[in-house]
């Protein structure tokens, strides 16, 4: 038979693993929605590309290889598209080597105790 106090421990280190499974949980349905939004994103900026293009005019595409050019005919609106999609991906690979770098270390503690 348990003591109380043994009992009391065990229903607080329960208490404590399934807390623990709720946070991973909680940070894996995170990290999904980040990437399904960052997805999203990309996708809905790549679709939206040809149509801004076709806005910019036929006179942007004179010149040889125009074609491709976001920054045609001094556009800022290129600029601000590219530096906003930098930053964002610049922020998202610093969050994944975050996360990975926390789950590794929770990972390497777990097995020293």
């Amino acid at each position: 038979m348990r003591t109380n106090s043994e009992r009391a421990a065990a229903i607080e280190k329960r208490t404590g693993e399934i807390k623990q499974q709720r946070r991973t949980r909680q940070g894996r349905l995170a990290e999904g929605l980040s990437f399904a939004v960052c997805l999203v994103l990309i996708v809905g900026t790549a679709l939206a590309m040809p149509g801004l293009m076709a806005k910019q005019g036929a006179a942007a595409g004179t010149g040889s290889g125009a074609m491709a050019g976001v920054f045609a005919q001094s556009s800022t609106a290129g600029y601000v598209l590219i530096g906003l999609l930098a930053f964002v991906l610049g922020c998202g690979v610093t969050i994944l080597c975050h996360r990975l770098r926390q789950q590794n270390r929770e990972e390497h503690d777990d097995r020293d105790h």
